[in-house]
Order: C-alpha cells, then structure tokens, then sequence
C-alpha cells in the first residue's frame, strides 16, 4: 500500500522542525487508549508544511520522554511554545484543564476543549509565552483524544454544543487476567458480580478456586466509563464498591496497564482491557517498555472473552491470530464490526456482541477563532453533507491515494484498531461516504 507506520513506537519525537510564521500547529490531547496510534501520526510525519500535527501524551512513560514542546507561532492566545510534562494529580485524578499540564484521559481531554469553550480558558502558562495568566488562554489543544461516546448536553460537564466526536476506527474492550484459575470466558453478569463482589472466587464463575483481586481503570478513563455501560451495563460513572468484608478493594491503574499488577496479585487480578492496546503491546514483545501487559513477576495479562447472553449465545475473544501476518488483530469479520457499537443502535437495543466501540478525535466547532478549527479539521474530520465529497481530511479519506492516507490507515492497522469503510452511515453519520463517522452530543 506504500508507507506504513512502524508498529514499534519507540520514543516520541518530534517529526517537524520549528515552526515559522503562518505554520498553523494542531496539536491532540486525552486518552490514553489511542495515544500511541497519534503518536505513530506525529512520528510518520501527519501533516502538512504549514499545518504540521503534535501529539500530547497521557502517558510519559510510554511515550519515552519526560516532556514535549508544542510550538505555539500563528496562535498567539496560547503563545509562542508551550511545554506539556504528565499531569501529578494522575492516575488517582486530574488537574483541572491547565496549559502545560497533560489532559491525562478522555475525560480530561474533553475538558479541556469545554475549558477553551466556556470564555474563561485555561489559564496560560506566562513562563512558555502565554499572553495572560488571567485565563484567557486558548488554542493549546485543538483535538481531544477519546474512547468514549458524545453523551447529553444536559448538566454535562465534559461536552459542549459545538462539539464534533469524528469516529475514525474500531476498537474492543474485554477483560484479562494473568491467573491460571481464571476460566477462558465470562459472562457480562459474572463480570458485574466480580466487581460488585458478589464472586470473590474463580470457583464461582467456573474456573479454579483462588480469590479473584479487582483492579479498574483510574477516574476519567473512557475505557473505565465505557466498561462500565457496555460490559457491566451501569451508569458510566460506575465504582465498583469498596469496604465490603471478604473482598478486597479494587486498585485503580492506569488504563491498559498490565504491569501495574503487584507480584501478590499476580494469580488473582482481572481488569478491563482495550483489544486494540493489547494487540499493539503485543506486537512490541520484545521491547518490555512498550510491552505493558508483563508485570514484575513476568506474569502476562492474557486477553479473555466474553460469552453473551442471547440465544444462541456468543462466545468470543475480540482478537484472532492471522496466520498469514504472524499475528494477532482485532476480529473485524464478525465480532468487531460497526453494527455491534452500541451507540448505533436503537435506545434499549443489545449488540450481537458487547464491547465494541469507536474511537474519536474530538473537535470545538465553536472556537473558529482561537483554536485553528478549520486546520484540526482539515487533519480530522470532513464534511458532513451531500456536498462534502471533496472535504475529507486524510483521516477520513484514508484510501492511501496521497501521504498522508497512507500515514492514517498505516497507523490506524499498526496501533491494532480496525479502520472504517465508506459505506458505513448510521443515523447520518457519514453522508459523504468518509472513513469517519461524526457523532454530536444529544441535546
């Protein structure tokens, strides 16, 4: 297909060199889920000469460095450069949408946009050329990264009106545990009673007796609040309960992270897992700093399925081997496919199978002027109407017919996301036949 993005991410460099006048830089922030696809963008080179693309990371350690530098030339509100370092406050929490302070999660990125959008922005960073520090500092994140859904406007504190959730790929989110009492496959009921702790034990839900230790995404995690709803079928700001005899509290971690499972634990842990991070770990095996699902004990957070509830019921792990690449890849024939995410479905409708989901790159219609919309969405989204056949950023047209598509479908593939067809148009979410799918918050 031509340039492919290296599955092995390496550190995180920046692709372009110093910006000059006119150079208008778009730069991405949230989560953690779909950092490394963004990142694999910034290092082929996404973007243009005059619009080049910068990822900021949620996650320093995965990324390999300690900070990164976004140039800030043609938007003066946010000033001439701004340098990101990780957020202290995470993974327990976040700080509140700050320039220089990394968005660490979905939630995070989103608000950070909502931050930009609500008149009083985050405050500038006076020290990298912010021009106040009274708060009228915008521009510094013009895409948020998400894994989860628009949800409603109504007394929402992460979205707003102006809102454009672009879907560009597939993703799955199962379960994984490194135990050998573990069995291969649980229900969505099972699962909710381990986390509710009504199981404490494999031997109640069919594998080995051995104590089962919980551990769940950290606060603004989209993984967490989309395992939440679609797996447990809870609200999506879902905890499981602490404080109950007999079953230890859950241990919250960053998203994704295996390794983040103590030696004691090793037998006993499950926790939720993104299908697409797990194959892109897995796809890093041999570089034990990208390969996050070895703690350390070298115990391996295996990837385990979920067996539905229909009749007949689905049983299934989200990814396959492919013979044929020597590797494992999201199951995109029948399980991982565009009529299992739930948010195309009717209210009260259950997918074939649960835990499929989009992922998004998030922009602020409504900060046209502050916050280089049109070149964010000249590198994200497209033009959803009849008319828009032409106006489809590389994301969204990525048919390898320039660069750039092949940068976009090459990362999306080699970060182990499923791509999207042109075909697809739930609800009207893509009349111009993209690779994307936009989505709005409801009313």
């Amino acid at each position: 297909m031509g340039v492919v993005a290296s599955p092995l991410l390496g550190p995180l460099t920046e692709a372009h060199a110093v910006v000059g006048p006119g150079v208008t830089v778009v730069a991405a922030a949230g989560s953690d889920t779909t950092q490394g696809l963004m990142s694999l963008l910034q290092q082929q080179g996404y973007g243009t000469t005059a619009t080049p693309f910068y990822n900021i990371p949620a996650n320093y350690v995965l990324a390999g460095v300690g900070s990164v530098t976004v140039p800030g030339q043609n938007n003066s509100s946010c000033g001439d450069d701004t340098t990101w370092t990780a957020d202290p406050l995470a993974p327990a929490s976040n700080t509140a949408a700050t320039e220089g302070v990394s968005p660490f999660g979905s939630t995070a990125g989103k608000k950070y946009l909502f931050a930009e959008d609500s008149g009083t922005g985050p405050n500038a960073n006076t020290a990298n050329g912010g021009t106040t520090a009274s708060g009228t500092d915008y521009g510094c994140v013009n895409v948020a990264r998400s894994s989860s859904a628009p949800g409603s406007l109504t007394g929402s504190s992460t979205d707003k009106a102006g809102f454009e959730y672009y879907a560009y790929a597939l993703d799955a989110v199962s379960w994984a545990s490194s135990s050998t009492r573990a069995p291969a496959t649980l229900t969505q009921a099972q699962l909710l009673s381990i986390y509710n702790c009504n199981v404490t034990d494999w031997s109640q839900v069919g594998g080995a007796p051995g104590p089962i230790q919980r551990y769940f995404p950290q606060v603004g995690s989209g993984t967490r609040s989309f395992f939440a709803t679609d797996i447990l079928g809870q609200a999506s700001n879902y905890a499981p309960p602490t404080g109950i005899s007999g079953c230890p509290d859950a241990v919250l971690v960053e998203e994704n992270e295996g390794q983040q499972v103590k030696a004691t634990d090793t037998d006993s842990a499950i926790m939720p897992y993104s299908a697409a991070v797990w194959d892109l770990q897995q796809s890093n095996s041999i570089n034990p700093s990208l390969d996050r699902r070895v703690n350390t004990v070298g115990a391996l957070q295996i990837l385990h399925g979920i067996t539905t509830a229909a009749t007949p019921a689905v049983t299934a792990v989200p990814v396959h081997w492919n013979g044929s690449n020597h590797d494992y890849e999201l199951d995109s024939t029948t399980q991982v496919v565009e009529s299992n995410v739930k948010v195309n479905l009717a209210a009260g409708a259950t997918p074939v199978f649960p835990g499929i989901r989009y992922v998004y790159n998030i922009l602020d219609s409504a900060l046209t002027a502050n916050n280089n919309y049109a070149a964010a969405s000249s590198l994200f989204g497209f033009d959803n109407s009849s008319a828009g056949a032409t106006a489809k950023s590389p994301m969204c047209s990525n048919t390898g017919a320039s660069n750039n598509q092949q940068i976009a479908i090459g990362s999306i593939q080699s970060a182990g996301f499923a791509s999207l067809n042109t075909t697809g148009n739930f609800n009207g979410s893509n009349v111009s036949g993209a690779t994307c799918r936009l989505l709005k918050p409801t009313p």
